[in-house]
C-alpha cells in the first residue's frame, strides 16, 4: 500500500482532539490501519498496532499524540505560515554530485522518494532523468538559485566528486548561506579525505544501513514529512549501500577526472 500523506495528517489532527474534526469517511479501514502503524512506528503518535505472522498490518489504534507528535504539528503550521506562492516550484532537495556518481545519485534518489514520499519535480539532480533542469535553462543561475532556497542541499562525497570543481564551488555556497545541508561520504572517502570545513559536520556513511536510516528520520523532521516505515524502504537502503562501496575504474585520478 502507498503512502497518503494526506490521511497521515487528518490522523495526526484526529489524535490531537480539537476541532474541527478530519473528514476520514473517503478512507477504508484497512488504510487507516495501515496510516496509524506508520505514526506509531514513527513516534509521533501513542498506540497498538496488530500484525500477522507475515508482518502485515491488520489493526491499529491510537491512544493520543506524543510530544514529538504536537511538535511536528506546531513545525508545520509554522511552515504553512510561511509558504510563499510559488511553493510548487520550490526544490525539496538538491542533490550535488559528480556525473560520474549518476548510479549512487539515482540510488539516493530512489530511497528519498520511496522513504519520504517526495514527488520526482521536488528533487533536483542534474545527471538524474526526471530531475534535470528544464531545457532553456539557464544552468549556472538556476543551479545557484536552488542551491540557496533549496530546503536541504544533498552532497555526495566520493573520490570523483572531491576532485570536481564544480561540486567544491557548490559545498562552498551552500556553506556560506548557512542553511541545512546532508553530507554523505561512500566509494571509499574517508574523513581524512576532506578538507576545509567539511570534517566538522557529521557524515553519512553510505555503507552504513544504520547511518542511512537515521538520515530519512532527520531528513523528514527537516521537511515535516513523516516517513514511511522502515521496513518498506529496506531494500531501497540496501541498494544505496552496495552502490556506495562500489569502486569504478572511473575513479582513477588523473587530469580528465578532474572535469565534471
Amino acid at each position: 500500500m502507498r503512502r497518503d500523506q494526506e490521511l497521515l495528517d487528518k490522523l495526526l489532527l484526529q489524535a490531537e482532539g480539537e476541532d474541527p474534526k478530519p473528514d476520514l469517511s473517503g478512507y477504508t479501514e484497512e488504510q487507516m490501519a495501515y496510516h496509524a502503524a506508520i505514526l506509531i512506528d514513527s513516534g509521533l503518535v501513542d498506540g497498538q498496532t496488530l500484525k500477522d505472522l507475515s508482518g502485515q498490518v491488520r489493526g491499529a489504534a491510537i491512544i493520543d499524540l506524543t510530544p514529538e507528535g504536537h511538535d511536528f504539528l506546531a513545525r508545520s503550521r509554522q511552515q504553512q505560515k510561511q509558504s510563499v506562492p510559488s511553493k510548487m516550484e520550490q526544490i525539496d532537495i538538491l542533490v550535488s554530485h559528480s556525473q560520474r556518481d549518476e548510479d549512487l545519485a539515482k540510488a539516493i534518489i530512489e530511497l528519498l522518494m520511496e522513504a519520504l514520499g517526495i514527488p520526482r519535480g521536488r528533487i533536483r539532480c542534474t545527471s538524474v532523468v526526471g530531475h534535470k533542469l528544464p531545457g532553456g535553462t539557464s544552468i549556472q543561475t538556476k543551479l545557484r538559485q536552488e542551491i540557496n532556497e533549496s530546503r536541504i542541499f544533498l552532497g555526495l562525497l566520493t573520490p570523483s566528486s572531491l576532485d570536481s570543481t564544480y561540486v567544491m564551488f557548490e559545498l562552498g555556497a551552500r556553506w556560506g548561506v548557512e542553511k541545512y545541508w546532508c553530507l554523505i561520504k561512500a566509494r571509499g572517502t574517508q574523513i581524512g579525505d576532506l578538507k576545509g570545513p567539511l570534517p566538522a559536520y557529521h557524515i553519512t556513511d553510505a555503507s552504513s544501513e544504520e547511518d542511512l536510516a537515521q538520515m530519512i528520520e532527520d531528513l523528514a523532521k527537516e521537511l515535516t514529512v513523516i516517513p514511511q516505515n522502515l521496513a518498506a524502504f529496506q531494500t531501497r537502503i540496501r541498494t544505496v549501500r552496495n552502490v556506495g562501496e562500489s569502486c569504478e575504474c572511473a575513479f582513477v585520478r588523473d587530469d580528465l577526472s578532474r572535469r565534471r
